[in-house]
């Protein structure tokens, strides 16, 4: 009989040891896991306007043969290669503008002949009308004779010119200094007169053309940075060179020139992103890895002294690399969970790993 009360009394206090141990276990708030923290604080951001646009060449040239039924005989430039102005980049064949050439040059000689006896007649008839030898239509006829003579040498010097020309345009040459973008000559060709050989992008200079809406046109002043993003992750920074003037009657969309700097990794065709930037301006800013999405919303969770959590809601603005504006819901000084962020709910407790610091403008 004592064994059983004993036995019953060691019971009862094992189950009221258990009790109580549950009881803390229950009232104690787990701790969720260990975060990463950064306090908030003031930073200067850039007013930015997001754009989207061709590159295009700032003035490409239509290089072509001025004169026809020539066939080429060298070809010596191809798409890719930087030229200078006046360098050969084809050549016609040059044999018949030759023949035409000298056929020229006898012409006009045959007409300086000719004017030369046209005026020395002209002179005698001259001298004897002064002596009343001749009559007055003798004189008018020498007069009008040595007048032909000297416009058909007159026309002869032009011919000879023009063959000249032709001989001349038998070169191709670049008309400006850049880089060859299409290539259609090809070697024994008889080109058409004004039709494409190669076309050449001026001095290499290329343009972004920002689309922008017309309320961002009124934003934007020639002067201002802009980075464009490449692919591959790099940037392109180039400047606003101007505006035009109106706005585009189907996509009701302003266009933004901006000058590339030559050697910035943009090519023409390519469609890119970029940013105007505009006036700096004071903001608070949070580590974005802080912001959480929650039922359509940006939430994040400010960490107090003894590591509780507390979800609070924010109205976010620009994001710039890896810092996000915050327009309402934080103040400067308060801390917040940024590594983990993801994982907390309202009412956790984290305990702190190291501070994460917003990065530097």
């Amino acid at each position: 009989m004592y064994n059983h009360r004993l036995f019953i009394l060691l019971l009862c206090v094992f189950l009221s040891a258990c009790g109580t141990e549950a009881e803390h276990q229950s009232t104690d708030p787990a701790t969720a896991l260990t975060v990463t923290t950064s306090r908030i604080q003031q930073a200067r951001l850039l007013h930015q306007l997001l754009a989207q646009g061709n590159v295009v060449a700032w003035q490409e040239a239509q290089v072509s043969s001025r004169i026809g039924a020539i066939p080429l005989v060298e070809v010596l430039a191809n798409v890719g290669d930087q030229v200078q102005k006046g360098q050969l980049l084809a050549r016609l064949d040059e044999r018949t503008v030759r023949v035409d050439l000298a056929q020229a040059e006898a012409g006009l000689a045959e007409a300086e002949a000719a004017r030369i006896e046209a005026d020395a007649n002209y002179a005698r008839v001259r001298q004897l009308s002064a002596a009343q030898n001749v009559s007055e239509q003798d004189l008018l006829l020498a007069k009008t004779r040595a007048a032909t003579a000297l416009a058909r040498q007159q026309s002869a010097a032009a011919l000879l010119q023009q063959q000249r020309l032709r001989l001349a345009d038998c070169r191709i040459v670049a008309p400006d200094d850049g880089v060859i973008s299409a290539r259609q000559a090809v070697l024994g060709q008889i080109p058409v007169p004004d039709s494409d050989l190669f076309r050449l992008i001026r001095q290499n200079r290329l343009e972004w053309r920002a689309e922008l809406l017309p309320e961002q046109m009124a934003r934007v002043q020639p002067g201002q940075q802009v980075l464009i993003d490449l692919p591959g992750g790099g940037q392109a920074e180039g400047r606003v060179r101007q505006l035009a003037p109106a706005l585009g009657l189907g996509s009701r969309l302003g266009i933004a020139y901006v000058d590339l700097p030559v050697g910035s990794g943009a090519r023409a065709g390519m469609f890119l992103s970029g940013q105007i930037r505009q006036q700096e301006y004071d903001a608070l800013v949070v580590p974005a890895e802080s912001i959480v999405l929650r039922d359509g919303h940006s939430m994040v969770f400010l960490v107090s002294e003894d590591g509780e959590v507390r979800a609070r809601r924010v109205e976010t603005g620009a994001r710039q690399a890896e810092r996000v504006e915050i327009l309402a819901g934080l103040q400067a000084g308060d801390v917040v969970a940024v590594a983990g962020a993801g994982f907390l709910a309202d009412g956790d407790r984290v305990q702190f790993r190291t501070m994460a610091q917003v990065p530097a403008p």
